[in-house]
Parts: structure tokens; sequence; C-alpha cells
């Protein structure tokens, strides 16, 4: 079998098994507001948000971006300060790495 002719019927067995057309992402789960998914944060700091989220009565993702954009301001004003501290692969801010507890003193 030449090249080519092995090439056509390589997409052939591609095409009739639908390999290259469009792929449907199911979703099975509704939209929910409280749900959101970042990676690195433990589950008790998520829960934490989402709970914070319900009694002010907002989507998490707005609690989380205005969380971030405060914490980035006070960074850039030199109003919070971040430590960084050696570990095994890189570096990290945290003193025994994400362990998910709250500490809510400074």
């Amino acid at each position: 079998m030449n090249p080519d002719a092995e090439s056509q019927e390589i997409r052939g067995i591609i095409n009739a098994v639908g390999l290259n057309g469009p792929r449907k992402v199911r979703r099975s789960r509704k939209t929910d507001p409280s749900h959101f998914s970042v990676r690195g944060v433990p589950p008790e700091l998520q829960e934490e948000l989402r709970r914070l989220a319900s009694l002010l009565q907002i989507p998490v993702g707005e609690l989380v971006r205005a969380l971030l954009e405060d914490g980035l301001r006070r960074y850039l004003n030199q109003e919070l300060k971040l430590e960084i501290k050696p570990r095994f692969a890189g570096y990290t801010i945290y003193k025994s790495g994400p362990s998910g507890s709250l500490n809510r003193t400074p």
C-alpha cells in the first residue's frame, strides 16, 4: 500500500468513528451561583467563601473578585506584606503549605 492510500484509509477510519467531528461537552450540573473552583484552594476555605457570599447574598465569584482586588490594592499600597518562604519545589507564602485554616488575625 502506498503512503497516500494508507493516509486516506486512516482518514476514512477516523471519519467513520467520528473522531474528527465537533465534540459535544455535556454538563450535568445546572448553573449554581455558589459553585466555584479554584486550584489550590482548600475545601474549608471554599466553604467559608460560600458561607460569606450567602450571608452577603452575592455570587461567590463576585466575593472572590472583591477580595482579590482589595488584597492586590493593599499589597500595591504596601499595606499587606507577603513573606516568601522557600519550600521543596519553589516558594510559598504559607507557613506550612495551604492547609485551609483561616487565621483571622494578621
